[in-house]
């Protein structure tokens, strides 16, 4: 990624910020195809203090 220009903590910011929307959303994080599981999985529970 560095020596496309691209800062890798960005964009490591920005995958965790799309999970997290994709988990609030209820929508599945792990594929049968690309990690293996037996179904789509979402990203659990918000739990809240």
């Amino acid at each position: 990624g560095s020596d496309l220009g691209w800062s890798g903590d960005a964009i490591e910011a920005q995958a965790f910020a799309y999970m997290a929307v994709r988990s609030l959303k209820g929508l599945p994080l792990t594929f049968p195809g690309t990690t293996g599981v037996t179904l789509p999985l979402t990203g659990g529970v918000l739990a809240k203090p």
